[in-house]
C-alpha cells in the first residue's frame, strides 16, 4: 500500500504542473498579453507535489518503524511469557520436590499398625504399632461371617459397629486388643453344623498425631485391614490363617 501511494504521487505531480503551465499560457494568449512567467505561481504546484512526496515518504518510513517496533514488542512479550512460564515451572518443581521430601520423612517415621493373634482361653486378635511415631487410633471395626464355603464371601468385607479405644494413643511397639477371646468364643457359638468356617475381618483407622500440629500439615488418615479364616476341620491345627484379596488385607 505505501509503495502504490508513492508511485501514484510521483506520476500525478508532472500532470498537475503541465496542466497549470498550459492554462497560464492560454490565458495570456487570449488576453493579448505576452506570456510573462510568474515564478511563484508557476512553481507552487511543483512545491506542493514535492512536499506531498516528502510527507508520503516520511509517513511510509514512520509506518515501517512503528510496524518494526510493534513486532519487536510482540516478540519481547512472548519471550517474557516464556521466561515467566519457565520460572513458574521451576518453582512448581521445587515445591513438588520439597513436598516429596517432606512426605518421605513423614513416611519413614509414620506409625504402622499391624496385626497378630495369640491364644488365651480363645484366640485374641491384637493390633501393634510397628512404626516409629505414636499412632492415634480413630476407630476399630470387626466383622464376622460363618460360611460353609469361602466363595460365599463378598468382594468387600462387611464390618459391624465401630468402636474406639479408651486410650487412643499407641506408642512404638505397644499393642492393643482388636478382638478379645470372649468375643471370639461368642462368635464361634453362632456357627451351625453346615456353616463351620468363621471369617474374622479386622480394620483399624488411625492417624499421625503430627496432623494436629498445623492445619497446613496434610497427613491423611491411615487404615490397616486383615482377614482371618478359622476352620476347625483344617489340617493346620485349627489355627486362624490369613485369607482374602487386597480388599480384606491391606495397609495404607
Amino acid at each position: 500500500m505505501p509503495t502504490v501511494l508513492v508511485r501514484f504521487t510521483i506520476a500525478l505531480a508532472p500532470v498537475i504542473i503541465n496542466r497549470h503551465i498550459v492554462a497560464q499560457s492560454a490565458y495570456y494568449c487570449c488576453c493579448g498579453q505576452l506570456p510573462t512567467l510568474n515564478w511563484f505561481i508557476a512553481f507552487a504546484p511543483i512545491a506542493a507535489a514535492l512536499a506531498t512526496i516528502f510527507y508520503t515518504i516520511v509517513s511510509i518510513l514512520m509506518w515501517r518503524e512503528i510496524k518494526r517496533q510493534t513486532k519487536q514488542l510482540g516478540v519481547s512479550i512472548e519471550a517474557n511469557k516464556g521466561i515467566a512460564a519457565q520460572q513458574a515451572a521451576v518453582a512448581q518443581d521445587a515445591a513438588n520436590t520439597a513436598l516429596l521430601s517432606a512426605q518421605a520423612v513423614i513416611n519413614s517415621d509414620r506409625p504402622w499398625i499391624t496385626f497378630y493373634f495369640e491364644f488365651d482361653r480363645g484366640y485374641v486378635f491384637r493390633g501393634k504399632n510397628a512404626g516409629k511415631t505414636p499412632a492415634e487410633v480413630v476407630s476399630i471395626a470387626v466383622g464376622v461371617e460363618c460360611v460353609s464355603q469361602l466363595n460365599q464371601i463378598g468382594i468387600e468385607p462387611r464390618y459391624e459397629k465401630e468402636t474406639a479405644l479408651i486410650i487412643r494413643l499407641v506408642v512404638h511397639e505397644a499393642d492393643f486388643v482388636v478382638m478379645s477371646a470372649k468375643d471370639f468364643r461368642k462368635h464361634l457359638q453362632r456357627r451351625s453344623a453346615e456353616k463351620k468356617m468363621s471369617i474374622f475381618c479386622l480394620r483399624v483407622i488411625y492417624k499421625n498425631p503430627l496432623s494436629r500440629v498445623s492445619p497446613e500439615t496434610i497427613i491423611p488418615d491411615y487404615e490397616s485391614r486383615i482377614c482371618y479364616c478359622f476352620n476347625p476341620t483344617d489340617d493346620a491345627g485349627c489355627l486362624p490363617r490369613v485369607w482374602g484379596n487386597e480388599n480384606y488385607n491391606r495397609y495404607t
